[in-house]
């Protein structure tokens, strides 16, 4: 059996480029049997999924005009927007380190299981995760999360709008 090492990251920059570049270093990085979790948070910005055309998920003048970054993730998920009220939570392990199943996707749902029930546990609301693995409150989506899978590596990263000042940033679906 070997030893699994937990190296916890509190991230003290709130640049948003920065943190984006840091993500994606961790999830290239050599992890040597280590599980990394990291805190972090951003200033206001809207970060768009892998395979999401921006002009079709954000609205772009409103963006330019309060002069709110959109960028890109090199996972996939949905368009979000970030900033001070916004803890973003990422876990980056090797693929075959097992931590609750074989298969991914449920060691995802899981991760998003356990932010639920200590958000009940910690505030005393309580919560519901839907199929897609986001987190609501009384139908309200506070929380979702995105994979991004390599050969070796599994990287999961969550945000929840603890307390956002969410601006109408999105194009109704």
């Amino acid at each position: 059996m070997s030893i699994l090492n937990l190296k916890i990251i509190e991230s003290n920059s709130t640049h948003p480029f920065s943190n984006l570049k840091e993500e994606e270093t961790l999830f290239k990085s050599n992890l040597e049997s280590t599980i990394i979790l990291r805190f972090w948070i951003n200033s206001p910005s809207v970060f768009i999924g892998k395979f999401q055309k921006e002009e079709y998920e954000v609205d772009l003048a409103l963006s330019e005009r309060l002069r709110v970054p959109v960028l890109r993730r090199f996972s996939g998920g949905g368009a979000v927007y970030h900033d001070e009220g916004v803890l973003n939570v990422t876990i980056v392990k090797e693929k075959g380190l097992r931590l609750f199943s074989n298969y991914i996707i449920d060691e995802a749902k899981y991760l998003t299981k356990l932010i639920g029930e200590s958000i009940t546990d910690l505030i005393g609301i309580n919560v519901s995760i839907n199929e897609r693995n986001g987190i609501f409150v009384c139908d309200r989506k506070i929380a979702g999360s995105s994979v991004a899978v390599s050969r070796n590596f599994l990287y999961s990263h969550q945000f929840n709008s603890y307390c956002s000042h969410l601006c109408t940033f999105f194009i109704p679906s």
